[in-house]
């Protein structure tokens, strides 16, 4: 009778296959299945598109954003201008790439302080409960009371318009909303065991927050950033396009797209390629985030990566 060895037997067992690096990197967030998902592969190629833009834009940029070509204004786009000239002659195609840096960075970092200091806040409140949590949500509350263009115009019109207090601006918006999430899910982790557990063996409230809940909540974090910075990218550019954003001569897309407002009969693509950007932007980020929503929804069970 043969047998075989525990080492042969081990060696014959068939490799499982490795992971991929994105595919890896999803399942640091609990995320399975992302190949299924068109939604999320959808969002993921504009996003990249965009972020390639602002990565490279000053190297496939033939004109600075800021140069005239009084000899070529209002020219439609052509081989020498890929996206026509506007009325001062500036080159739309250069203005658009470098607008993605403005829009595309201001809203990556708003959003990220916003959830940041949500997450921040709505974990300790949602974990810590009683008078503070009253406390706390009841500003959020004022502030939710408000609709989010409205409180971005009223900072706006307080500190002025520059870059730094659009970044703030979006931020205020954004913390009432993710601090609502976070403690939400913060209620429906803090009496599982591994809590429960992390009580009873004397641990800090910030080793609880940040070791045992935290990680839990990586999910819905992941989905409220991918959800927060499509709003983030329309509410800079509402910002621009009102004009208390992002101020000229810098390239913003809301601006480009309130400038471009007179000229649409005559020339409709200076409105029409920053809305472009835009639009391809917000739905790209917005298909990400559902896709993520979707996976985490339905993961369940299921381990194919």
């Amino acid at each position: 009778m043969n047998t075989a060895s525990p080492e042969s037997t081990a060696a014959s067992a068939p490799t499982p296959p490795r992971m991929g690096i994105v595919r890896r990197t999803f399942a640091l967030f609990g995320i399975t299945g992302w190949r299924g998902s068109p939604d999320m592969i959808v969002g993921g190629i504009f996003l990249l598109v965009h972020i390639t833009l602002v990565l490279v834009g000053a190297l496939i940029t033939p004109y600075p954003y800021t140069e005239f070509h009084m000899s070529d204004t209002l020219k439609p786009p052509s081989l020498q201008y890929w996206f026509g000239t506007d009325h001062y002659g500036r080159d739309v195609f250069s203005r658009v790439v470098y607008g993605a840096h403005g829009t595309l960075l201001l809203s990556a970092a708003a959003t990220a302080l916003g959830v940041g200091l949500g997450v921040a806040i709505g974990m300790t409140v949602g974990y810590k409960g009683g008078r503070l949590d009253e406390i706390v949500m009841r500003i959020m509350d004022g502030l939710l009371s408000f609709p989010s263009l409205l409180l971005a115009m009223l900072i706006m019109s307080s500190l002025g318009p520059s870059k730094i207090n659009v970044v703030i601006a979006i931020m205020i918006v954004f913390v009432p909303r993710s601090t609502r999430v976070l403690r939400s899910v913060t209620l429906g982790l803090k009496n599982l065991e591994f809590v429960e557990a992390a009580k009873v063996r004397g641990e800090s409230t910030f080793y609880v927050i940040t070791r045992e809940l935290l990680p839990n909540a990586a999910g819905p974090i992941v989905v409220e950033v991918a959800i927060r910075l499509s709003f983030a990218i329309l509410l800079s550019t509402s910002l621009g396009f009102i004009g208390i954003g992002v101020q000229p001569p810098e390239p913003d897309w809301g601006l480009m797209v309130s400038e471009g407002r007179q000229f649409l009969q005559t020339a409709p693509w200076l409105m029409f390629f920053p809305a472009l950007a835009i639009s391809t932007a917000v739905i790209g980020a917005n298909l990400f985030g559902d896709g993520v929503g979707t996976r985490l929804a339905y993961r369940g069970g299921r381990s194919d990566l």
